[in-house]
């Protein structure tokens, strides 16, 4: 059963998502830096009898009211959704629609757009429309997500597949990363036999959380008012324009319900769309396990899986439960590399000039280092670093090499994974 049975959303005229400011904020004295401050600026939505550039306008002026016009036009831009075709599309016109399947981009928990450039250039380069989401109380601050609610990103998610579908004429593909998986997820249960929703390509996708612990994000959420460390996770520097480095309880909290509502990862309703999914074993934030026990029970026959594993070789698809499952070693692409990430799959790392390989940011946080000394990282030679997850492993590993650990942002098999993606989308084509 889906977490929004019976609810229903109106998106032909234009709507905005937000909570008005209380009378007396509690939050705002009390945890120092103003981007731990909580926000209260509504944001629109887009809608399918609007065009999508007027939508992604009053977005970027609602943005940099919420951000107080601090950030430079070009990160703005970057943090913003986009929606793309190939030549000859317009976004700025209603027009006619696209003779063909759209792919619908949403990002994963405290990230933006941004992190989706790269599979859209992709899909779009392949001959098909494509458009992203921004979530409620992401792209602005962490403090943003101190009051943001799963019902909201379900809604901006829903949104988004009606905008869309009203471009297209074949229906829409939705790629999930992270979060964004859980929201796919949970909309195509809710779409029933007759929706636009006609494939899922799933992205480290987050169907449970790696740590148990979880579960106490809600009541630490909840009891932040007398104790107010527990409103966070953990609180970092935040020197990534594009993603939060600082994770509210809250945030987790809501992606434990979303997540807890989908059911058994390998005993529940089987999705009535066939899936793509890439995994990777090494991943320190969702449960790769049971997404893998997702697709090989709750997806129908036919689905496949991209399983990245650095203890074990390469090996040609199989047929594993009528699912097919193909295994990839990124230690035999890269002699830097002990593991993909979390945060790397959806990345190229040849030509994303922010998380690809050489590029301007570099994950370092788990070191608790001084903003000067990470910043440090920033200029080391990429090749005396050692990339994977933050993981126990991957830190003896590092510190038997005597390197530096980063949290990999980039795949090291891009080229391939996306290549793979392009001809599932085209098979539904």
């Amino acid at each position: 059963m889906h977490l929004l049975s019976g609810a229903s959303f109106d998106h032909t005229e234009e709507r905005t998502i937000g909570r008005d400011a209380p009378e007396k904020d509690w939050l705002t004295p009390l945890f120092g830096p103003e981007r731990f401050h909580p926000v209260h600026d509504t944001m629109p939505l887009p809608g399918p009898q609007a065009y999508f550039t007027d939508y992604v306008d009053r977005l970027r002026t609602a943005l940099d009211r919420a951000t107080g016009g601090a950030l430079p036009a070009d990160i703005l831009e970057n943090r913003l959704p986009f929606q793309w075709g190939p030549e000859g599309f317009d976004a700025s016109s209603a027009g006619e629609r696209f003779d063909g399947l759209g792919v619908l981009l949403v990002h994963g928990l405290m990230d933006c757009p941004f992190i989706m450039r790269d599979l859209a250039s992709r899909f779009r380069d392949a001959g098909h429309v494509v458009q992203s989401v921004l979530l409620p109380g992401h792209g602005i601050t962490p403090g943003a997500l101190l009051t943001a609610r799963y019902t909201d990103w379900v809604e901006a998610v829903q949104a988004s597949i009606d905008t869309l579908a009203a471009r297209v004429t074949k229906g829409i593909v939705i790629c999930g990363y992270s979060l964004g998986t859980a929201l796919a997820v949970e909309r195509i249960l809710a779409q029933g036999d007759n929706g636009p929703i006609r494939g899922l390509i799933a992205v480290a996708p987050g169907l449970r959380a790696a740590n148990n612990t979880i579960a106490l994000s809600c009541p630490a959420a909840k009891l932040a008012w007398a104790v107010p460390k527990l409103a966070w996770v953990f609180r970092h520097d935040d020197l990534d324009y594009y993603k939060y480095e600082s994770m509210a309880s809250n945030a987790a909290c809501q992606f434990y319900r979303l997540s807890k509502g989908l059911g058994d990862p390998a005993d529940g309703p089987v999705l009535q769309v066939p899936v793509f999914m890439a995994v990777s074993a090494d991943d320190g934030t969702i449960d790769a396990s049971a997404a893998k026990e997702f697709l090989l029970h709750r997806t129908p026959i036919g689905s496949r899986l991209l399983w990245y594993a650095s203890d074990q070789p390469p090996a040609p698809p199989k047929r594993v439960n009528g699912r097919s499952v193909e295994t990839r070693s990124p230690r035999h692409q890269d002699d830097h590399v002990a593991g993909i990430s979390h945060v790397a799959l959806p990345v190229d790392g040849r030509n994303n000039p922010h998380y690809g390989h050489g590029g301007a940011y570099r994950y370092t946080p788990h070191y608790k280092l001084a903003a000067d000394r990470r910043r440090a990282l920033l200029k080391a030679d990429p090749d005396g670093l050692l990339y994977g997850e933050i993981s126990v492993n991957h830190m003896t590993l590092a510190k038997s090499l005597g390197r530096p650990l980063c949290r990999l942002t980039y795949n090291p098999d891009f080229d391939g994974m996306a290549t793979a993606m392009t001809v599932f989308v085209a098979e539904l084509d």
